[in-house]
């Protein structure tokens, strides 16, 4: 098993598979994914995921894995509603997998991850955890399976070493512990605690 990272921050472009996927406007459909392999031919529309001119919102944060590219679309920014959406490039293959955060909350996801064939990534809520998201492409696989204390803080560190993901961060000022998962709650266990201890982590 090997790793592969995803493109950071807010984006709204990213390329997999030879194919260039980014978000564009038309009076028709209003804000909308698009697709391009590089000719005038290939550029099109990907999905007119809202009906109408009405728009899609912002695609962030987005992984390929097993021939399809990963996102997130999430609407007015940080504070959602947003979901997770896969494609392979096709209006056909382009699905919303899951609904992960609702109106009105504000979330920051972050280092998204392959690992044993599924995407991996955190998601910042309140500005004092982070929550670590599986998902296999599927509404029932796609879930959260631990939390951590990051109080004023973040994860800032997250990579596959031996065959194990493995990260650590800060809160409060001061360095967590080294954690090490293999994707499951029972399986995400701290290796060793540095200076100060986190305000505490639990599993879900």
């Amino acid at each position: 098993p090997g790793s592969s990272h995803g493109v950071a921050g807010n984006t709204n472009t990213f390329v997999y598979n030879d194919l260039y996927y980014f978000r564009a406007n038309t009076t028709e459909h209003g804000s909308e994914p698009w697709v391009s392999d590089g000719t005038a031919e290939g550029t099109r529309l990907l999905k007119d995921t809202n009906p109408g001119p009405e728009d899609f919102g912002m695609l962030q944060y987005g992984i390929g894995n097993n021939g399809y590219l990963y996102f997130l679309a999430l609407e007015n920014f940080q504070d959602g509603p947003g979901a997770l959406w896969k494609t392979a490039g096709t209006e056909a293959s382009t699905t919303s997998i899951k609904v992960i955060q609702e109106a009105g909350s504000i979330h920051d996801y972050h280092s998204f991850l392959v690992y044993q064939d599924k995407v991996y990534f955190w998601d910042r809520t309140d500005f004092f955890a982070d929550n670590l998201w599986v998902t296999d492409g599927t509404a029932g696989g796609t879930n959260t399976f631990f939390r951590v204390a990051t109080l004023d803080g973040s994860i800032n560190f997250f990579e596959v070493i031996n065959n194990y993901m493995v990260f650590t961060g800060e809160s409060s000022g001061a360095p967590l512990g080294f954690y090490r998962s293999d994707g499951t709650s029972e399986g995400t266990v701290v290796l060793t605690h540095f200076r100060a201890r986190a305000m505490g982590t639990f599993q879900r």
